[in-house]
C-alpha cells in the first residue's frame, strides 16, 4: 500500500511548512480524531463517513506528518508532560463492523494504532437505533412515512436530499429519551412503517476478541449508547459499569477508556458521570467537545473532533488551528 499522500509538489512543501508550525507548539498538545464508519463507497445518507480511499490518503498525511500513538500510551505520557510534538490519536465510536473490514487493513499497513469505542447492546447482531431509522427512511421503495407517534404526521420524501434531512429531525426528536423509552418508541416507528431487516453493522464478541488480540485497543461506550445526562446515577451506573465488564469478559483483559455518548459537556453527559467514571476506574475518557488536550486537562474529560474537509490541505489546516488556538 503506498502511504504517501498523493500531493503535487507545491501542496507537499505547503504540508511540510504546517508540519514545521505545528512542531513549534505542539509539546503536550493532544489531538485525538473521532470516527465512526469508514465505508467502501459514499453513503449518500451518510455523506461525513469517509470512503476507504479517503480514509487512506488521511492516515497516509497522519502517518507521514504526524506521530500517531495509542490513546492510553498518550494519557500516560500527557500526564508526565512528556507527550512528543505532533502527537495524534484516532479513535473510533460505536463498534461497527467496517471499523475491522474497511479501516483495520489501513491502520495495519501504516502501522497506526487506534482505538475502538463500543456500545455493547448492539454486538449481538442489533444495529443501533439511528441506523435503524436512517435506514428506513433511506429505503428507496417507500416514499412515505407515518411519524405521528412523534409529532412529525405522514411525511413524503423524493430526493435523497430530503430523505437524509427527514431522518436528521427523527433522530433529534427522539435522541435525548430515556433509552427504554427511546429503544420502544423506535421500534413502533419501524413497525408503523413496515419492519424490515438490514445487515448487522455491528462487531460480535467474537470479532471484538480478535481486533483486540490484534493490537487495537477496544474500550467502554456505555450498553444502549443512552444519554448520560438524562439518567440518575444508578441508571448511569448500570451503563457504563456493565458495558466495561461484558467487554472486560469479551475481550479478556482490562477496559481503561470510556466514550460519552454523543460527548458533549453539560449536555450529554455531567458531573454524575465523571463520578462514576471514577467510580469505575476508568483511566480516561473522551468527549466530542472540539480542541487538544493538555497536561492540565481533566484526564476525564479529553477533547476530540475530526476535520470533515475532503481536501486533504483543508484537513490537515484545520488539524493545525486545532492545535494552535487557545485552549480553555
Amino acid at each position: 500500500m503506498n502511504q504517501q499522500p498523493k500531493l503535487s509538489l507545491a501542496r507537499r512543501g505547503i504540508h511540510q511548512v504546517i508540519k514545521l508550525i505545528s512542531q513549534l507548539g505542539s509539546k503536550n498538545k493532544l489531538n485525538i480524531l473521532i470516527y465512526h464508519q469508514v465505508v467502501t463507497q459514499r453513503d449518500p445518507m451518510r455523506p461525513d463517513e469517509p470512503t476507504l480511499d479517503e480514509f487512506t490518503q488521511q492516515m497516509a498525511l497522519i502517518k507521514q506528518y504526524y506521530q500517531p500513538i495509542a490513546l492510553s500510551k498518550a494519557v500516560e505520557l500527557l500526564a508526565q508532560s512528556k507527550l512528543p510534538a505532533n502527537s495524534i490519536c484516532v479513535t473510533f465510536d460505536d463498534g461497527y463492523l467496517n471499523n475491522m473490514t474497511v479501516a483495520a487493513p489501513v491502520l495495519n499497513a501504516m502501522a497506526i494504532p487506534a482505538t475502538l469505542f463500543v456500545a455493547t447492546r448492539f454486538s449481538h447482531g442489533e444495529n443501533m437505533w439511528n441506523d435503524n431509522l436512517t435506514d428506513l427512511i433511506s429505503d428507496d421503495n417507500r416514499n412515505k412515512f407515518d411519524l405521528s407517534l412523534i409529532g412529525l404526521g405522514i411525511c413524503f420524501v423524493e430526493t435523497v436530499d430530503q430523505r437524509r434531512k427527514l431522518a436528521g429531525k427523527v433522530i433529534m426528536k427522539v435522541k435525548y429519551l430515556n433509552y427504554g423509552e427511546r429503544a420502544k418508541l423506535v421500534n413502533q416507528i419501524l413497525l408503523v412503517n413496515g419492519r424490515f431487516s438490514a445487515p448487522a453493522k455491528m462487531m460480535t464478541p467474537t470479532q471484538l476478541q480478535e481486533i483486540a488480540l490484534s493490537g487495537f485497543e477496544v474500550a467502554g461506550h456505555t450498553q444502549d449508547h443512552p444519554i448520560l445526562a438524562v439518567l440518575n446515577k444508578q441508571e448511569q451506573h448500570q451503563q457504563i459499569s456493565q458495558g466495561k465488564g461484558e467487554l472486560e469478559d469479551w475481550i479478556n483483559g482490562e477496559v481503561k477508556g470510556f466514550a460519552y455518548p454523543n460527548g458533549k459537556w453539560g449536555k450529554d453527559y455531567n458531573e454524575t458521570s465523571l463520578q462514576v467514571l471514577t467510580q469505575c476506574n476508568f483511566n480516561y475518557a473522551v468527549a466530542t467537545d472540539e480542541g487538544i488536550s493538555t497536561p492540565k486537562t481533566n484526564p476525564l474529560q479529553l477533547k476530540r473532533f475530526t476535520p470533515w474537509q475532503k481536501d486533504l490541505l483543508k484537513f490537515h489546516l484545520k488539524l493545525l488551528i486545532n492545535t494552535v488556538k487557545p485552549t480553555v
